[in-house]
């Protein structure tokens, strides 16, 4: 007859020397129904350990890539300016007599793509920067105009630039005034919202000569294929690609390639 110890009025089995561990086990989840839940937990921790580090893995990978990109950009764009006169010129000069004139045409819509995308950005950062400002003064909280300008700035940068900016003004906030870190949270929600999906696409399409709603769907599919490049360079692209249309279409009317 098997051995059987009491504990607060619980039988609990000797499982005998010859009982392995796993079914040691199995014979306690009978007598205790509850370590089942163990089980499975500890059937599960494995994968969900790896699941963890596989994300966080990601999540830093993406960010300090992130990162890289905006702190080598403008190196790039600084040292790409600093030469343009030189650059252009050379390689101008290294094409066609005949395929010059149309390339420096192409070139001209290009910059004047990007000139007008940028200028609608930095009308759209200057428009956040003033709201901001108006709410936090309305707040009385500390800090309103460096904030201000810090959210006019990140507003320059896609989808973590608004967070960045909401996220710093709620901390002050909470080390200032914290009986008002909500309203400040708020406050900046629905400016962006207003922002990017009223204002934002007027402005945007009276400088881009886009109509809004083919503005809204050439970012959700820029961002969709090529993540937040696309969503950045969808505009300017879409520009430059039907100013070089018209210019070809044009130039083939009036014979500018016969």
């Amino acid at each position: 007859m098997a051995r059987k110890f009491i504990v607060d009025g619980t039988e609990y089995p000797d499982p005998g020397p010859d009982v392995s561990p796993e079914q040691f086990k199995q014979m306690m989840v009978g007598f205790l129904p509850e370590l089942t839940y163990v089980t499975k937990a500890e059937a599960a921790l494995p994968n969900v350990l790896s699941g963890f580090l596989t994300h966080s893995v990601k999540f830093v990978q993406n960010s300090v890539t992130m990162v890289l990109g905006f702190i080598i950009m403008p190196v790039f764009v600084f040292l790409i300016l600093k030469d343009w006169d030189s650059l252009r010129d050379k390689f101008y000069a290294g094409l066609p007599q005949w395929s010059r004139k149309h390339t420096e045409s192409i070139f001209s819509i290009l910059q004047n793509s990007v000139i007008r995308y940028l200028r609608a950005k930095l009308i759209l950062g200057l428009i956040v920067g003033v709201f901001i400002y108006i709410l936090l003064t309305i707040l009385r909280i500390d800090f309103a105009l460096p904030l201000a300008v810090f959210a006019a700035l990140m507003d320059l940068v896609p989808t973590i630039g608004p967070v960045l900016a909401g996220g710093l003004a709620v901390l002050v906030t909470l080390a200032t005034a914290p009986d008002k870190f909500i309203w400040v949270g708020i406050g900046y929600v629905v400016i962006q919202l207003l922002v990017s999906n009223l204002i934002g696409l007027k402005i945007q399409g009276s400088q881009m000569k886009i109509h809004p709603a083919f503005i809204i769907m050439l970012t959700v599919l820029g961002a969709y294929f090529a993540g937040i490049l696309g969503f950045i360079i969808v505009l300017p692209l879409t520009m430059t690609i039907l100013g070089v249309f018209r210019y070809l279409r044009d130039a083939t009317h009036d014979g500018g390639f016969s």
